[in-house]
């Protein structure tokens, strides 16, 4: 039985991921698929504008997410849980979500330095928690040493400290160019046709234009470039991660000074602001519907707004409504799936499944659109013909979510001596109890976490789910996208409004969480100090 628990992980990254990138390659690397892109100067120009904004908006958001790091991992104050919280609501917003909102704050669409602007939104999160995290494990005698010796601030921050955290920082700026590069929906929704990301053209040349062999050859284009990106980034983290000097006690204190007080409220504000701005403005969108501000709300919540509403918008409305459950019932499939293989792949690795740890983590080096854009080439002859299947969009969101259950459940799995299970088994227990009374107790709070990053990830999947949906089955942020581009105020103002919900739920989602994770013990400090 211990030897199938690997099986079923293994098994579902094997047929939903190996092989349609296998078959995306296959299909794509031809002569004539790549003289097609090398002759298009309309395609040259797209990977042109999506290596440039993604440069841009991996400088500005690790030069703009530095001084949250650092004051996050400096000083303990009363709110600083809730300050890590708000900056890491971006981050699992919808896309859909943050392009209505920066539509809605800027008034504009079609302008690259909206695309940039909702990127570094997006990304702070991955510069400022683990900056913060490495930055809390140097001891401050480092700095005090260099401060003595003469060197400024300023010159202690670029010679000692930088290059100490140089390992995280381009561990975060990877990822940031990563998520940047492979813009879909922000670049979808703001950018416009003049500044379409490759992303953004695998799905126009795939599902628009019905040129699958283009798509596929700009996918596997863009996956070789990942690839090359994640080999460089862990091959620096490896170099320099042994630079960094762990602390051994808590390297946080209280501010003191008047600019250590400054620094954390502004900290504390910015973080409200980074939040509360982008929904504030969804809402106020959401009332702009004439005489009637109200209106798009009560059409939503189901109240009689037939006076002045043509049946084709209270039809609209309803298609909302819809997608809408869809998208829970998708998202609850994905959670599942996610549970069911992300926790098996991680009892899998704690026993030494090194392999499956990779394989497991490798989709998120992959787009979303281009792992929608596999699965059309790869299941679309019998007896594997699934293309109209809707359970290959929740399968998709899977693929996403269960890193995230595997990187929960895994330190947990791992800190548990084995000499508990050893002495369980020898008192009668099955291995089920035993893995049920060891293991299953403790796992249960980072699984609860993973899956509410679940749920919120396959709510607001934008990429995969532009490529497998069909009208049948459409999604809520594919509905969403088409709302808000429409010139009619009151389906505009519906658009908006389930956009303001669903970032008041995810803010809601992201803030309970971070207040369930525990508080480090007492006496755990206190034995550190000794």
């Amino acid at each position: 039985m211990r030897r199938l628990i690997p099986v079923i992980p293994a098994t579902f990254v094997t047929l939903f991921y190996i092989f349609p990138v296998l078959t995306l390659f296959r299909r794509a690397l031809t002569v004539q698929a790549f003289r097609d892109i090398a002759a298009s100067e309309a395609l040259a120009n797209i990977a042109w504008f999506t290596l440039w904004q993604a440069v841009m908006s991996t400088v500005l958001t690790v030069a703009i997410g530095i001084a949250p790091a650092y004051v996050l991992a400096r000083f303990s104050f009363a709110g600083r849980r809730l300050a890590t919280a708000l900056i890491t609501v971006p981050f699992v917003l919808p896309t859909v979500v943050v392009g209505a909102a920066f539509s809605s704050i800027f008034n504009v669409r079609d302008s690259v330095w909206a695309v940039i602007g909702a990127h570094m939104f997006f990304n702070l999160a991955v510069v400022v928690r683990p900056l913060a995290d490495a930055w809390s494990q140097l001891p401050r005698q480092v700095g005090y040493a260099s401060q003595t010796l003469g060197s400024s601030p300023i010159a202690t921050m670029r010679r000692v400290t930088i290059p100490l955290l140089r390992g995280p920082l381009i561990a975060s700026a990877s990822i940031v160019f990563l998520f940047s590069f492979t813009s879909f929906g922000v670049a979808r929704l703001l950018g416009g046709p003049s500044h379409s990301t490759i992303e953004v053209e695998v799905w126009r040349q795939a599902s628009q234009l019905g040129n699958v062999g283009t798509g596929a050859a700009l996918s596997a284009v863009q996956l070789m470039v990942l690839a090359t990106l994640g080999w460089w980034s862990a091959r620096s983290a490896r170099r320099y991660s042994p630079r960094l000097i762990r602390s051994p006690i808590d390297s946080r204190q209280p501010a003191r000074s008047s600019c250590q007080h400054a620094a954390v409220a502004s900290v504390c504000a910015g973080s409200i602001v980074l939040v509360a701005v982008p929904i504030w403005a969804l809402i106020n969108r959401s009332l702009r519907t004439g005489a009637r501000p109200l209106l798009a709300w009560r059409a939503l919540f189901g109240f009689n707004v037939s006076a002045g509403v043509t049946p084709t918008t209270v039809a609209a409305i309803q298609g909302l409504k819809h997608a809408l459950l869809n998208s829970l019932s998708i998202a609850a499939a994905a959670v599942t799936i996610s549970l069911v293989v992300g926790v098996l792949a991680a009892i899998s690795i704690a026993r030494g499944a090194i392999v499956l740890d990779v394989l497991m983590m490798a989709p998120l080096a992959t787009s979303a659109v281009s792992i929608g854009l596999g699965f059309i080439i790869s299941f679309d002859a019998a007896p594997v013909d699934w293309r109209a299947s809707w359970w290959l969009i929740p399968i998709g969101h899977a693929l996403i979510g269960v890193p995230f259950v595997v990187r929960g459940s895994l330190p947990i799995l791992r800190s548990i001596d084995p000499r508990q299970r050893y002495a369980a088994a020898t008192l009668g227990a099955s291995p089920l109890r035993v893995w049920r009374s060891i293991d299953g107790h403790r796992i249960i709070r980072p699984v609860i976490t993973a899956a509410g990053f679940v749920a919120i990830i396959s709510l607001g999947e934008f990429g995969a789910a532009s490529v497998l949906s069909r009208s049948s089955n459409e999604t809520l942020p594919i509905v969403l996208a088409r709302l808000i581009a429409r010139p009619v105020p009151i389906l505009h103002a519906a658009g908006y409004a389930m956009a303001g919900m669903l970032a008041i739920v995810a803010t809601a989602i992201v803030v309970g969480i971070e207040f369930a994770r525990p508080h480090p013990h007492p006496k755990n400090k206190t034995h550190h100090h000794a």
